[in-house]
């Protein structure tokens, strides 16, 4: 069973999406990727999936600022026949090596007239089904009234025709873990995306299971349907100077205080780096470690809040969400590193400990280490 991502991202044009969504794949390892509501379509959304790392695409595109469903997947290693498309839902095969299975991608209408036409078309294609089934998205619909809630804390109702449309269809629930939620706005909470199988598909992958990871730049959870012990390696990496300890609002400082203007600038250096190496531990600490705990964090503030209003966790929340952002910002410097030895992709580059006489710098008149940015063919001093 490869990885595959399910997420209603409510505009994929905001600013801080491509970076969050790409996180989000490869923290997952995730191969397919089905995003729903892009509310962009055409030249735009052909620009913004370009972004998405992903090699081949397919979509259905939003009608204005609604619907939508895009199908992205890693074309050396998925395969994808394209079997039906609909206005709200997206019918294919995927395949990768030996494994091959149906899938199908929904994003059921809002508007309850409009829906049943999503559910009709389920149980037509269920009827000439056999084989392994997946389905996946946002259904705008639940199956109980425990999984709706409102500011109040009072359960919803069932949708019957979406319940009926299940049992017609014989599809079965995945298991999943995380949030009981997977939507939240104006104080209320439902489970509106799921994964749905057959029993076939049961059968054949009966390991697999539906994580709700947290909620990032939208009001959705992405969902990521894995076998259980398909957990992502931790990675060890050794120290070296970061690129990211720019961002950072102490560092300049930190080094304007630390580095030796009495000293040669090798021997300047050489007690630099012992310095730069415990203020990284002490302040800037780990990159990945830090992301790791912010996700956290907002994943159980999330939970404590589907149970109860909490003014102070609503906006501790959006600190979180912020501080995240910086994060990922942060180690997206890092991976251009690993990528390009000179420094970060997109046309900036950045200089390790650039040694620089008084004369190339103005306003300087000893021997300093210099973090160049090179933007758009501009030199800048850093410090």
């Amino acid at each position: 069973m490869f990885p595959i991502i399910t997420w209603n991202v409510q505009g994929a044009g905001k600013d801080e999406f491509s970076r969050t969504f790409k996180e989000v794949c490869r923290v997952n390892k995730s191969e397919v990727v089905v995003i729903v509501e892009p509310r962009l379509s055409g030249i735009r959304a052909s620009r913004i999936i370009r972004r998405l790392n992903f090699s081949h695409s397919h979509r259905i595109e939003a009608r204005g600022f609604s619907g939508g469903i895009w199908l992205l997947w890693d074309g050396n290693l998925i395969s994808v026949d394209v079997l039906f498309n609909h206005t709200q839902l997206m019918h294919v095969r995927l395949t990768k090596g030996n494994e091959s299975f149906l899938f199908t991608a929904v994003y059921a209408s809002p508007q309850e007239k409009w829906r049943r036409f999503c559910w009709k078309n389920i149980e037509a294609l269920a009827e000439g089904i056999s084989e392994p089934w997946l389905l996946a998205g946002d259904f705008n619909a639940v199956l109980a009234g425990h999984e709706r809630k409102d500011r109040f804390g009072r359960n919803g109702t069932t949708n019957i025709h979406f319940r009926n449309c299940v049992v017609m269809s014989r599809l079965l629930e995945i298991d999943s873990a995380g949030s009981v939620y997977t939507w939240k706005g104006g104080g209320h909470q439902a489970r509106l995306d799921r994964f749905l199988c057959n029993e076939a598909w049961r059968i054949k992958y009966p390991e697999a299971e539906a994580l709700h990871l947290p909620r990032l730049c939208s009001d959705h959870r992405p969902i990521l349907i894995r076998n259980n012990d398909n957990r992502p390696p931790k990675a060890q990496r050794p120290f070296r100077f970061q690129a990211a300890w720019l961002t950072h609002e102490e560092f300049a400082s930190f080094v304007d205080s630390t580095w030796d203007r009495q000293c040669n600038s090798v021997e300047a250096i050489q007690k630099f780096i012992p310095a730069v190496h415990d203020w990284n531990k002490r302040v800037f600490g780990n990159i990945l470690r830090r992301k790791k705990r912010l996700l956290a964090r907002l994943a159980g503030i999330q939970r404590f809040l589907e149970q109860k209003p909490s003014i102070f966790l609503t906006k501790l929340e959006v600190v979180l969400r912020m501080e995240l952002d910086q994060v990922l910002i942060q180690e997206e410097l890092l991976w251009a590193q690993k990528l390009d030895a000179n420094g970060c992709k997109k046309g900036i580059k950045i200089h390790h400990i650039s040694m620089q006489p008084p004369s190339f710098v103005e306003g300087r008149t000893t021997w300093e280490p210099y973090w160049m940015n090179q933007i758009n063919g501009k030199r800048m001093s850093l410090l």
